[in-house]
């Protein structure tokens, strides 16, 4: 099943919540979305377009491609973010849509999250 795009949700109340969750999804072929969850920072100002200009950027290397390799997803998507640690948005972001590709793959393969991890990486 293939990877179509990518959606993210709005987040929740941000007048209530110190912190928020934005949600990404990862749609495959037949119309079922797998989400990943992003914490954010309200306070921070307005991250939405870095965080779509980021989603945007995977969904241009996952388009198209099969839900079938969780650590080959991964690492198609691996350069379009700075070095872990730099920057806590991007960190987040990158945690959501491999969580929302975990998802996907589990789904194609048939097997649990943590199946599909360990036959990931052994």
């Amino acid at each position: 099943m293939e990877i179509t795009h990518l959606l993210i949700s709005n987040p929740g109340s941000i007048l209530t919540f110190r912190s928020a969750v934005m949600t990404v999804g990862v749609v495959i072929g037949d119309g079922r979305v797998f989400w990943g969850d992003c914490l954010i920072n309200p306070t921070r100002g307005d991250q939405r377009p870095t965080i779509q200009r980021l989603v945007d950027l995977c969904e241009q290397r996952l388009k198209g491609e099969h839900a079938a390799d969780f650590r080959e997803l991964c690492q198609l998507i691996n350069p379009i973010f700075p070095p872990s640690g730099k920057l806590v948005l991007a960190d987040r972001v990158k945690g959501a849509i491999q969580q929302a590709i975990l998802g996907a793959v589990s789904a194609f393969q048939a097997k649990s999250a943590v199946e599909t991890l360990a036959m990931a990486y052994n």
